[in-house]
C-alpha cells in the first residue's frame, strides 16, 4: 500500500508539472519548425512563451538561434547575451559561443566597407570564443573558430598596412609632382639672363668704378689738338715751321718762273 501511494504520488507529480508549464507545447512547437526551416513561425512560438516567460534563458537561446538564422545578428546577440545569465555552465558555454559566430559574421558583413570596424568585431569575437574555451576546454568547435579569426584579423591588418603605405607613397608623388611644377613655374617666369642678386650687385660697383678710371685716364694723358679743338706751342711752331718750308719752296718755284709774292700770304 505504501509503494502503490508513491507511485501514485510520482505520476500525480508530472501531472502538475505538465499542467502548470503550459508553454511547453509551445517550445515544442517552435523547435519543429526551427528544424523545418521556418524561422519565422518559430520565432512566434518563441515570443508568446517570453510572455509569460521574460527571464527564461532556454527561451531567449532559442530566440537568439531564429534570428542568427535570419541573418539578424545584431539582434541575435541581444539574444544570446540575456541566456547567459544561467546556471547551466553548459547553455552558457553554447551562448558565447554563439556570441562569437555573431561577432565573425558582422565583421565579415563590414570587411569591404569599414576594415578596422570589423577587426574590432573580429577581435570581441575571439573573446567570445575564449569564454567557451574556458567553460568547456574540449569545445573543439571554439578553439577551430578562434584560429580563423585569428588569421582574418592578420589578414586585414597586412591588407591595412600596404594600403597605409600605398596612400603614403602617392601622397609624397602627389607633393613631389605639385613642388616640380611650381619649381617649372617659377622657372618659366624668371628671365633668361637673369643673375644671382651677388652678382648683380657685383657688376653694377664695377659699371660705377669704370667711369671714374676713364676719367682719370682722360686727366693724365695728354690731350691731342684734335681732341680739345686746340693746338699745342710746339704743334704750332711744328706746322709753322713746316708752312714756311713749303713757301720757301713755292717761292723759289716762283722765281724760276717769273712770279712774284702772293697778295694773301698769311704771316704766322
Amino acid at each position: 500500500m505504501k509503494a502503490r501511494t508513491i507511485v501514485i504520488v510520482f505520476l500525480f507529480s508530472i501531472l502538475c508539472i505538465a499542467w502548470i508549464n503550459p508553454n511547453a507545447d509551445k517550445i515544442k512547437a517552435g523547435n519543429r519548425l526551427f528544424k523545418e526551416g521556418k524561422y519565422d513561425e518559430a520565432m512566434d512560438r518563441y515570443t508568446d512563451v517570453l510572455v509569460e516567460l521574460p527571464e527564461s534563458p532556454d527561451v531567449h537561446y532559442n530566440v537568439g538561434a531564429s534570428t542568427y538564422k535570419k541573418g539578424d545578428y545584431e539582434r541575435a546577440v541581444e539574444a544570446y547575451t540575456k541566456s547567459l545569465s544561467t546556471d547551466y555552465p553548459a547553455l552558457e558555454e553554447k551562448g558565447q559561443f554563439s556570441i562569437g559566430n555573431c561577432k565573425y559574421k558582422q565583421g565579415e558583413r563590414m570587411e569591404s566597407s569599414d576594415a578596422a570596424g570589423a577587426i574590432t568585431l573580429y577581435r570581441e569575437a575571439l573573446e567570445s570564443y575564449k569564454r567557451a574555451i574556458g567553460l568547456n576546454p574540449k569545445n573543439m568547435d571554439a578553439k577551430f573558430n578562434y584560429e580563423v579569426v585569428q588569421r582574418k584579423i592578420k589578414e586585414l591588418e597586412d591588407r591595412q598596412q600596404r594600403q597605409n603605405q600605398k596612400q603614403n607613397q602617392d601622397s609624397d608623388r602627389q607633393n613631389q609632382e605639385k613642388q616640380d611644377k611650381k619649381k617649372e613655374k617659377s622657372q618659366r617666369d624668371e628671365p633668361q639672363d637673369a643673375e644671382p642678386p651677388e652678382e648683380q650687385q657685383q657688376k653694377q660697383d664695377n659699371q660705377q668704378e669704370i667711369p671714374e678710371q676713364k676719367d682719370s685716364e682722360q686727366n693724365t694723358s695728354p690731350q691731342s689738338s684734335e681732341e680739345n679743338g686746340e693746338m699745342t706751342k710746339a704743334e704750332a711752331f711744328k706746322l709753322l715751321d713746316t708752312l714756311k718750308d713749303e713757301e720757301q719752296q713755292q717761292l723759289i718755284r716762283r722765281r724760276r718762273q717769273g712770279t712774284s709774292y702772293p697778295e694773301n700770304f698769311k704771316d704766322w
